[in-house]
């Protein structure tokens, strides 16, 4: 009942040499010749993790050191949907996963081949597949101030690791936008007209793991900017005491 293992690449074989000998009289017969030829251990090739975006289709070919029949399942977790859990016969791994949260899920693919020859079955082969959530920035109105007036940097909210931002009208002082931002920048408002300068945000969400980007869907935040009250200078005027004074009209 020896345990036998091949830690070699190529099949290996042990001679077993069994002696006869009778129970009475202790008499020896002709040795017995015994070939065991141990096969090495079955070894799946495929990657073993993969990170993707939620909506994306697996395409994970599955591949061994020896020809042989797949079988794999998927770990539920009931954060994702589209996952495989019951136990499926092909070579490829093409699940298409959505992740029904706002944080990183995980699904873990459980891989095992049986040799087509020999009947070797491999030990279980975990595949990890990360997948991102939506990336997304929630819709909102910035507050309508005066020109001159310092506008502190803001951070949107949402699920992102980073965004990419345009402003739509430079006039208004802020910069043309960035990419791969955490904040948009404070600045100072800027107002050239004698009227009130609309202006919009482009926020684009995006979410990175592990080296894959995800971009969402992007979102327009718009913002008021109002001129600073002015009024034309009007002529200096003398009279007498006691005098009527004339209606003064002002104008902008």
């Amino acid at each position: 009942n020896d345990i036998l293992i091949n830690t070699s690449t190529t099949p290996q074989q042990v001679v077993y040499t069994v002696i006869p000998t009778s129970i009475e009289g202790g008499c020896t017969g002709a040795p017995l010749i015994i070939n065991v030829l141990v096969y090495p251990e079955v070894q799946i090739t495929s990657i073993s993790n993969q990170t993707i975006c939620t909506g994306d289709q697996l395409n994970i070919l599955l591949t061994a050191n020896a020809t042989g029949t797949f079988s794999w399942f998927a770990t539920n977790n009931s954060n994702v949907s589209g996952t495989s859990t019951s136990v499926q016969n092909t070579n490829a791994i093409t699940d298409q996963l959505t992740n029904l949260s706002n944080s990183i899920q995980q699904v873990v693919y459980n891989v095992v081949v049986t040799t087509n020859n020999q009947g070797c079955t491999s030990q279980n082969f975990p595949i990890i597949v990360t997948v991102n959530p939506t990336p997304q920035i929630s819709a909102l109105t910035l507050p309508t101030v005066c020109a001159g007036v310092n506008v502190p940097a803001f951070i949107p909210n949402g699920t992102y690791t980073s965004f990419n931002w345009t402003n739509s009208n430079l006039a208004n002082g802020l910069t043309s936008g960035g990419t791969n931002a955490s904040s948009i920048p404070s600045y100072i408002a800027q107002n050239p007209n004698n009227f009130p300068l609309n202006s919009s945000l482009q926020v684009t969400p995006l979410f990175e793991t592990n080296g894959v980007v995800c971009e969402g869907q992007p979102v327009q935040i718009p913002f008021v900017i109002n001129p600073n009250g002015q009024v034309n200078t009007i002529p200096n005027t003398e009279v007498c005491n006691g005098d009527m004074v004339n209606e003064v009209v002002f104008s902008t």
